[in-house]
């Protein structure tokens, strides 16, 4: 079931042009997306696609990619440009960089076809067998030589799989943080906007007694000079 708090935080968020907060929320909603029911599934990745449409970080990360396959000439592995994104990005560069390569997908902004244990990026205009090339069965035996052994596999992954819940324990404490400071600011500036109501009221109504005062003598004027 989708974190109703956090998703109107999101939507918050996006509406007062956070992005990056937004874009936190959204992701750390998206943890439990496994545990969402299918129309929620459905919902939630529309939304975030539309969210992605507004996001400049979204924008900016789908130029670069779509130079670099621009510049190959040819699709590219997604494995290959996380290496580039994380020279520019820092070590979040791999998680917003499977952010986009998402939902571009899903926007219909790039293709994303599964190969091996990364994905081929294509351009919306290539067609993936027009790249194909058939290898040497010389290479092929290369290759057999060169794969890892189960026990280097299961070690890679399990190193692989601390790493991740270790970025995801770095992310969700500043996420948290920058929640925490989001609904502070919030409530600061509700605060001054309720201080700013209450003195325009004040000032209204001493307009109010003012006049009253004024009409109160002018009266009294009226009534003196008869």
């Amino acid at each position: 079931m989708i974190d109703a708090g956090l998703l109107y935080d999101a939507r918050l968020a996006h509406k007062t042009g956070d992005y990056h907060l937004a874009r936190d929320l959204y992701q750390r909603i998206a943890y439990d997306y496994n545990d969402f029911s299918e129309l929620e599934k459905e919902a939630f990745t529309k939304e975030v696609a539309n969210f992605a449409g507004d996001d400049p970080m979204y924008r900016e990360l789908l130029l670069l990619v779509i130079s670099q396959i621009q510049q190959a000439q040819e699709p590219i592995l997604q494995s290959k440009l996380t290496n580039i994104i994380k020279q520019q990005y820092g070590e979040r560069g791999a998680e917003l960089l499977r952010y986009v390569l998402y939902y571009a997908d899903y926007r219909d902004e790039l293709k994303r076809i599964k190969k091996g244990r990364s994905y081929l990026l294509l351009l919306p205009t290539m067609k993936v067998e027009d790249f194909v090339v058939k290898t040497p069965k010389a290479l092929k035996k290369a290759k057999v030589k060169a794969i890892e052994t189960p026990e280097e596999t299961e070690r890679n992954e399990e190193i692989e799989r601390k790493e991740a819940l270790a970025r995801l324990k770095r992310l969700r404490a500043r996420d948290a943080e920058n929640l925490k400071k989001f609904k502070e600011d919030q409530k600061v500036e509700n605060l001054i906007r309720k201080k700013e109501l209450e003195e325009k009221e004040l000032e209204e109504k001493e307009q109010h007694i003012a006049c009253g005062i004024m009409l109160l003598f002018l009266i009294i004027f009226l009534v003196m000079i008869r």
